[in-house]
């Protein structure tokens, strides 16, 4: 019997110290697996940005293609094309929800295209304005 007790004696000094040993690179595991989520997350939210900004991945030629019009069109041509192939591909008449959402997106682009002239005219017209401001005070002066 003594054997035995003297045998199993070390053991629970063993596991406490080997348990406490796991307990830190538990700890430290856990810590720098924390801050690697913390990082991805920050990535993820930076791609989310990136991505979601521009609603559609679709370029200008193949919104066309969807939308089935040509090259010189207006905001009247596309909103019609979209509201008749959006209720042609209704899921609840048998159509796609894929569809629609590819039809979604070629209209998004196709209106954003219409809208990059428009603001750049806007912003030429500020400038002009700044200037014109700029210049009459200058000579006031």
């Amino acid at each position: 019997m003594s054997f035995w007790r003297e045998f199993f004696r070390p053991l629970p000094k063993f596991f406490s110290i080997r348990w406490r040993r796991n307990m830190i690179v538990y700890n430290k595991h856990k810590e720098r697996n924390q801050f690697k989520r913390e990082k991805m997350g920050q990535k993820f939210k930076e791609k989310a940005k990136s991505t979601f900004a521009k609603p559609s991945g679709i370029d200008l030629n193949e919104a066309l293609k969807i939308l089935q019009i040509e090259s010189n069109y207006t905001v009247e041509q596309v909103e019609e094309r979209f509201k008749r192939l959006l209720n042609t591909n209704d899921p609840a008449k048998g159509g796609s929800f894929y569809l629609q959402c590819k039809i979604q997106g070629a209209r998004n682009t196709l209106l954003e295209e219409l809208e990059k002239p428009q603001e750049q005219q806007e912003q030429e017209e500020q400038e002009e304005q700044k200037e014109e401001n700029t210049e009459g005070t200058e000579k006031k002066e």
